[in-house]
């Protein structure tokens, strides 16, 4: 099964250095969760198409970089301010490109013989 996105994908998406394995490990499982739940995909398709990378690394970032969600934050004389919805918008997306597959039965079967009545 594909990777949506690699540790020096999200490393150089992100231009600050080395992530740690474990960190770039959960922001993957997160990601992977947030767009497996919206696409219903079970599977990511190999080669991972260009939407689904670019949302997977936008992601990525949002949840490294932001993990509370906050809209701001101010330490001392830094503040950052986020798009608190760039995340719904990109889900959307996704959904509406990858619409959940409706299964009909896994099986059929014949029609039952009622000649022998």
């Amino acid at each position: 099964m594909a990777d949506l996105f690699t540790q020096p994908d999200l490393e150089a998406y992100l231009r600050q250095g080395t992530l740690d394995t474990e960190s770039f490990a959960r922001v993957q499982r997160v990601v992977s969760g947030w767009l497996r739940s919206a696409t219903t995909l079970t599977e990511w398709p190999d080669p991972i198409p260009d939407d689904l990378f670019g949302w997977g690394l936008e992601l990525a970032a949002i949840a490294y970089s932001n993990p509370e969600g906050l809209a701001s934050e101010a330490v001392g004389a830094t503040s950052a301010t986020w798009e608190r919805g760039r995340r719904a918008e990109i889900l959307r997306a996704a959904r509406e490109a990858y619409p959940a597959v409706t299964r009909g039965p896994l099986f059929s079967f014949p029609e039952p013989d009622w000649s022998w009545r």
